[in-house]
This record gives C-alpha cells, sequence and structure tokens, in this order.
C-alpha cells in the first residue's frame, strides 16, 4: 500500500506527536520510500521534552486518572524502572483497578480485561509497595447529587466519578514536595461541574507548585483551559502513551522512522 501510493508524494511530513508510538505504514512506512521529516509542532514538542528531562529533578511525582488502563498500567512499570516515578499517585478508572486490587472496591468494575488488569496491579503494588497512592474517599452520584464517602462505605452498585476532599488534600500535599511533576487523564468527570473538584483541585495544585510540571492528554489540556492554568504549566502536550514512553528514554517508532529516513536520504 505505501508503495503504490509513494509515487503521488514527494516528501513526508510527520507531525503528530501523539502517534509516534504506533508503529503504523503511515508513520513507518512512507519514510522508508519517500525523503522524510518531522513537522513543526513534532519538533517544538522533542526539544521542548529534551529540554524538561534534562532539568527534571526528584522527587518525581505521577498523577494518573482517565480510562486507558492497559496503557496506563505498562507505562507506570517503565517509569518507576527509570526512576521517573518516586510517588504514583492514582485516580479516575486506573486508581480503582489498584483499590480492587487492594481489595478496598470489593465489587466488579465493569471494564474490560478486568481480571487481567487487577492481577497487573496487584504484582506492581507487591513489587513496589511504597510507591503507590490510592483514594481514601471518593465521590458517587446519588439520585443526582454528589455524595462524598469513604471508599470502605461504597455500595455495589455505587459508581465512583470523582475524589473525595482526604484524598485531594493528601495528593496536593505530595505534588507541593515535588522536584518533578507528570500528571495524566482527569481524576473524575470533570465535564460535570459537579464532579470537576479533584480535576480542577489537582491541577491548581500542579499549577502552584515550583516543581518541572508536565501535563499530558486532550482531557487534561481542556480542563487546563478551562481554569484558565495552562500559562502556570512547564509543559502540556495532547499526547499521552508517545509522552510517557519518550520519558522513560524508550525509543518511539516515528523517532527512528525519521533518524532511518535522514540517513538514507
Amino acid at each position: 500500500m505505501v508503495r503504490r501510493l509513494a509515487g503521488l508524494f514527494d516528501l513526508c511530513i510527520l507531525d503528530s506527536f501523539p502517534s509516534a508510538h504506533r508503529s503504523h505504514p503511515s508513520i513507518v512506512g512512507f519514510p522508508q520510500v519517500l525523503p522524510a521529516c518531522a513537522g513543526r509542532s513534532v519538533e517544538r514538542e522533542v526539544r521542548r521534552l529534551d529540554e524538561i528531562i534534562t532539568v527534571a529533578k526528584a522527587p518525581h511525582v505521577i498523577v494518573l486518572g482517565g480510562s486507558k488502563v492497559g496503557d496506563r498500567l505498562e507505562s507506570v512499570k517503565m517509569l518507576i524502572r527509570t526512576g521517573r516515578a518516586d510517588h504514583v499517585l492514582l485516580t479516575g478508572v486506573i486508581g480503582n483497578v489498584f483499590m480492587r486490587a487492594q481489595g478496598r472496591i470489593k465489587s466488579p468494575l465493569g471494564i474490560k480485561h478486568e481480571d487481567e488488569a487487577v492481577a497487573k496491579a496487584h504484582a506492581l503494588i507487591g513489587e513496589y509497595p511504597d510507591v503507590f497512592s490510592t483514594p481514601v474517599d471518593v465521590a458517587v452520584d446519588h439520585a443526582g447529587r454528589r455524595v462524598e464517602m469513604d471508599v470502605r462505605e461504597l455500595d455495589r452498585d455505587d459508581k465512583i466519578l470523582d475524589l473525595g476532599p482526604k484524598t485531594v488534600r493528601h495528593y496536593s500535599r505530595l505534588i507541593a514536595g515535588a522536584g518533578t511533576v507528570f500528571i495524566s487523564g482527569p481524576a473524575g468527570l470533570f465535564e460535570n461541574e459537579q464532579f470537576s473538584f479533584g480535576t480542577k483541585s489537582l491541577l491548581e495544585g500542579v499549577a502552584s507548585s515550583i516543581a518541572t510540571t508536565i501535563v499530558s492528554g486532550g482531557h487534561l489540556t481542556s480542563a487546563l483551559k478551562r481554569y484558565g492554568l495552562i500559562d502556570k504549566i512547564d509543559h502540556v502536550s495532547t499526547a499521552g502513551g508517545a509522552l510517557v514512553l519518550y520519558l522513560t528514554g524508550q525509543r518511539l517508532p516515528m523517532m527512528e522512522a525519521l533518524e532511518d529516513a535522514a540517513r538514507r536520504h
């Protein structure tokens, strides 16, 4: 397919950093048969990340939320192993998976490949017992109202939609003492004002921190704009998985394809 289409083009410009960790034909195929270079946004992102990696200092605090459980589990393991995660603060669906692994959520979460994800989370807790923090209180929806409760009080039918105030205070203290903060994925259903407390509070904590700060992903980028905080963050990226892999020192398929093309052409 790549060879068939290549005749229509003179040059390949790769300018989607959020896709840099994917080995798709459109990313790694065309640079094999056409002169190729990075676009301006990829160039800016890589330059800025390289600057941040150079000055990043411990303790490294990672705040992970959102719903992409599989990607998050692999990412956090690599971040810890490469010394990029001294504290991992868990929120969102990934936080629920770890609480399930701890036995603090008793009923099934109803997510894909749940047993496998819970088993991986359990293994990570066993391997790195002092790294992970999980919520102690949460917010659920009861008949259209926000109700805050201890995690131990959850009923089978309760759906966690946000962090509670005790968890936010604990996480905010760890963020305030960090040298580098990386946050990816919202803490809850922030689009609903009733359940925006956790996401907004954590972002405000990151924005007021003296640490080097990185915010990752489209949802949090939108939240930063909504709360007027985007100018207070050192680096904001719509990339998720690609950004995490780059921070761990992994070679991204897009970068390898561009380097190979530069040598050939």
